[in-house]
Formats: C-alpha cells, structure tokens, sequence
C-alpha cells in the first residue's frame, strides 16, 4: 500500500445525517480510510460513488444502510472487500474499476436486479465475478476490461 498523509479526515461531523439522495466521495488523497462515523440510516435514488479513494479499505460503517436505486460505481480505491454494502437490492447500474486489493464481491449478495449495464476492469485480486453475475439480473451489457 502507498504512503498516505498522517492527517485523516473525520467524518463524525456527519453523525447526525440520517440520509442522503446520493453518496458521493472522491479524490480523499489517502486521508480517508474508512466511512466511520457515518450512521445514514438510507442513501434513496442517487447511489454511491466512490473515486480516487486510495486509503479506503472499509465500507463496514455502510452496513446497516438501506441502499436504494441509483448506481454503484467504486473506482481506485484500496478496499480489499465490499462488505458493508448488504442494504444493495437494486441498482441502474454497477461499475467496479481498479481497485487493486479488492479480491471479492461478498457484500452484494442482496444485490438481485441491475437495469443497466455492469463493468468490472483493472480488478486484478478480483475472483467470483461469473457467480456473481450467474445470480443477478442485468438489464444492459456485461463489460470486462
């Protein structure tokens, strides 16, 4: 793993968010390890993004969030799981790119429908994604790069 700044963000300031229409985190420059302190009961419609988050290894804090419609997009991040992202049952679409450490999709085991299409790339740990894809229903294209 890189060598990040000392500094971490805190996200406790953000303890009494309840939810959110959209999760959005990019570019942390490594000063974000985990979502710790987030309590969001409910992320509804827009979905989580997660980008240029090197020095993120956990979703744990995302585990008893409801996650409902919108995609899912983790992009360049350090997570070595996904656990955390239970509450996913439904999703527009699902995009999965270097993440380098990420070896496995448990944690989307809920997940049951995608409308559109679901990418995966740059994933190199990455095993179990034709399981996967063998129980959830995809409404668009399957792309692998």
């Amino acid at each position: 793993m890189a060598e990040y700044p000392s500094q971490q963000l805190d996200l406790s300031a953000f303890s009494n968010l309840k939810s959110v229409s959209k999760l959005q985190i990019s570019n942390t420059l490594g000063m974000l390890t985990s979502l710790d302190g987030l309590n969001l009961e409910g992320i509804y419609g827009g979905g989580v993004s997660i980008s240029d988050a090197r020095g993120l290894v956990s979703l744990s804090a995302l585990k008893k969030t409801n996650i409902r419609g919108g995609g899912l997009v983790l992009k360049s991040t350090d997570l070595e799981s996904i656990d955390g992202l239970q509450g996913v049952t439904h999703l527009s679409s699902l995009k999965i790119y270097n993440n380098t450490m990420l070896k496995s999709l448990a944690g989307l085991e809920n997940l049951k429908r995608v409308d559109g299409d679901v990418a995966f790339g740059g994933n190199r740990k990455l095993i179990g994604i034709d399981e996967f894809l063998s129980r959830v229903e995809v409404g668009g294209r399957v792309i692998r790069e």
